[in-house]
């Protein structure tokens, strides 16, 4: 029976045609994923990220009709431009559509970031400088340093799917991972799932995507503690 292990509901930006796609790649047997959506397009400004979570409350009400048990809401850059605060309020409005929880993506992150005990991180982002100053104050609310933050910006909001893994991977390799916990590849709409496990690899240090984190903490919350090979560390550890 399909999703007989658990039903997974997320909350996704319009443009973004990774975070789904991720997600099936990397799904144990009997667990489904379902996506309701978010109007965005334009420009990756302050003023459409706003507008943008006006349909967070409708896609939450057609999750809870579709029977999933768990809701991610699949967009970072709208808590950090708004702050914590403002995300756990905007949480704790779906908790009556999903019965086992919900998350989002940066509360995804720093769930997995603390299991890791990691404090010191660098930030790989498509964001523009707008979203990227906010950074290390947003994360240093969260209970984190963040030492550097590298960037390949854009400015269209649907040219993020298009970064190459490749580019994403080399942009990582290229930075000073000295005094470093763990390094952070941000945005759902970036694709990660296959360069994760090489970048540990070859950094020794704990990867981890916002895709990445979102899967972790809803395959938690289901209580399947299938590992998933292929995908990080954080996959593979016990849940």
């Amino acid at each position: 029976m399909l999703g007989a292990r658990g039903m997974l509901g997320l909350i996704v930006p319009s443009n973004n045609s990774v975070v789904l796609p991720e997600f099936y790649s990397a799904l144990p047997p009997g667990v489904t994923a379902y996506e309701t959506r978010m109007r965005v397009a334009g420009r990756l400004t302050l003023e459409a990220v706003r507008e943008m979570v006006d349909d967070a409350q409708a896609a939450a009400e057609l999750l809870r009709q579709t029977g999933v048990d768990f809701i991610c809401y699949c967009c970072m850059a709208s808590t950090i431009v708004e702050g914590w605060q403002w995300e756990q309020l905007l949480l704790e409005s779906f908790v009556a559509n999903a019965p086992k929880g919900i998350a989002s993506a940066n509360s995804a992150l720093k769930d997995a970031l603390t299991e890791f005990g990691a404090k010191r991180l660098v930030l790989v982002t498509p964001y523009p400088q707008s979203l990227n100053t906010l950074l290390p104050e947003f994360f240093a609310a969260g209970g984190f340093e963040v030492k550097t933050v590298a960037s390949i910006p854009v400015d269209e909001v649907t040219a993020v799917r298009a970064l190459a893994p490749e580019r994403i991977g080399a942009t990582a390799r290229a930075l000073d991972l000295q005094d470093v916990d763990a390094l952070c590849l941000l945005a759902t709409d970036m694709h990660t799932f296959g360069i994760i496990d090489a970048l540990e690899q070859d950094l020794g240090l704990p990867v981890l995507s916002s895709n990445q984190a979102l899967l972790w903490a809803g395959l938690r919350a289901l209580g399947v503690g299938d590992p998933v090979d292929g995908v990080g560390q954080l996959l593979r550890r016990p849940r």
